[in-house]
């Protein structure tokens, strides 16, 4: 039986927790997607190791309560609810029935008092294909903690499907997340932190974004995207190593050289998103820690998108290197600290659920008040996933996708030849 347990919240947490009190059943606030599951799948087998996996994390097991004026987070047991199973095979459409019943799942408010936060549901299409769908509230979990559960069910469906012991839990839980947040906001490298982005903050130009105006988190949001080719990919590798710097630097700078192109703005502000995940102890703990900081981008648009890479990793080593300050909003008093967001994934590798593998699809990353421009390198040998996804108040589905090509064009030779 896990241990009940009574915890503060984090920093980040009571940011979401009043985000979503301010306007409460607002499904933007989920992180939702699936796995494609094509082969030799046991779907009861599956449904006992999404159950198990859960069970095995507090995050999925948190309600939110007030005691003496106070939200805490109550962890608990898990409930029926949260794991599924549905047979869909014998739909004319099973697929389509299927992706019908994600989507509505990841449209559907989470209500944080009654939960549970985190629901996952295993849906058979046919004999051999299973989609495996998870979706969970952000006050518990952000989109690499999202990647660490799904990876954790392959780890004990594989164990289950070969008769073997299933591993013990590799990482920490919610508590240790809630105590390294309370450790660090005590410590001299947060006020060190604070300093280094006030400093940077203090003359920043005034923020601009790829609408013609501002507007609160919506409902939902407009989402486009596209596959740049594996030949891009090399392209954007060779102007790496003319930069010396890393691929990711490459896209960050296409990005912020998009943005000076459609702004007409030289010195340009971007959000880059970061895993806020530094220290062993919360690495790799399913949670929330994701932050977004500053990264202000000023070079020529003229120089060769090489230079401008070199530029944006000198940036972004810094700007990493105080990833873990979230406090730069309040300290400025201020609602805009940068314009599109910038999030470059890590490489996709396949998750093995004993002998088929499968890459996580997105549903839903989370809320929207401006556009984010997301990055995601396919496995190795193939492209790159390119996605916009923007506030529908200030971007409609025609703007959407001019700015999802307008990117891909600084992708593609000959601009990223030179």
């Amino acid at each position: 039986m896990p241990d009940h347990k009574v915890l503060p919240l984090s920093f980040a947490q009571q940011q979401f927790w009043l985000a979503d009190q301010l306007d409460p059943g607002n499904p933007s606030y989920n992180c939702a997607g699936y796995l494609d599951l094509s082969g030799p799948i046991d779907a009861e087998l599956l449904r006992a190791a999404a159950t198990r996996t859960l069970e095995d994390n507090d995050v999925a097991r948190v309600r939110f309560m007030e005691r003496d004026g106070v939200i805490r987070q109550l962890v608990g047991d898990l409930g029926a609810a949260a794991v599924s199973l549905v047979d869909l095979s014998a739909e004319r459409d099973s697929t389509s029935a299927a992706h019908t019943r994600m989507t509505a799942v990841a449209k559907q408010a989470i209500d944080l008092h009654a939960g549970p936060p985190v629901t996952c549901h295993v849906l058979r299409v046919a004999d051999d294909r299973v989609l495996l769908s998870l979706c969970a509230h952000h006050i518990v979990v952000d989109g690499y903690g999202f990647v660490l559960v799904l990876r954790r069910m392959a780890e004990v469906y594989t164990a289950l499907t070969e008769e073997r012991p299933v591993p013990a839990v590799g990482h920490g839980q919610l508590a240790d997340v809630v105590a390294e947040d309370a450790a660090y906001r005590a410590s001299p490298a947060w006020q060190a932190h604070r300093e280094f982005w006030t400093a940077r903050a203090a003359d920043h130009p005034p923020v601009r974004t790829l609408a013609a105006g501002w507007a609160p988190v919506a409902h939902c949001s407009v989402r486009s995207a596209l596959e740049v080719p594996p030949a891009a990919v090399d392209g954007l590798r060779a102007v790496a190593r003319t930069g010396r710097c890393g691929f990711s630097g490459v896209l960050i700078a296409a990005a912020a050289r998009y943005t000076q192109q459609a702004t007409g703005e030289r010195d340009v502000v971007l959000g880059l998103a970061v895993t806020g995940r530094q220290g062993r102890v919360v690495r790799d703990v399913p949670g929330l820690m994701a932050n977004v900081v500053p990264l202000r981008v000023r070079t020529d648009p003229a120089v060769p998108l090489a230079e401008c890479a070199a530029e944006v990793a000198r940036e972004a080593r810094a700007a990493l290197a105080h990833q873990r300050y979230d406090g730069l909003f309040a300290d400025l008093q201020q609602h805009r600290v940068f314009g599109p967001v910038v999030n470059v994934l890590p490489w996709s590798r396949p998750l093995l659920f004993g002998q088929v593998a499968a890459v996580p699809e997105y549903l839903s990353t989370g809320p929207q008040d401006d556009i984010c421009l997301t990055f995601s390198p396919q496995p190795p040998g193939g492209g790159i996933r390119l996605i916009v996804e923007a506030n529908p108040t200030t971007y409609d589905a025609d703007a959407v996708n001019e700015h999802l090509h307008g990117l891909a064009a600084l992708l593609t030779p000959p601009s990223c030849s030179d």
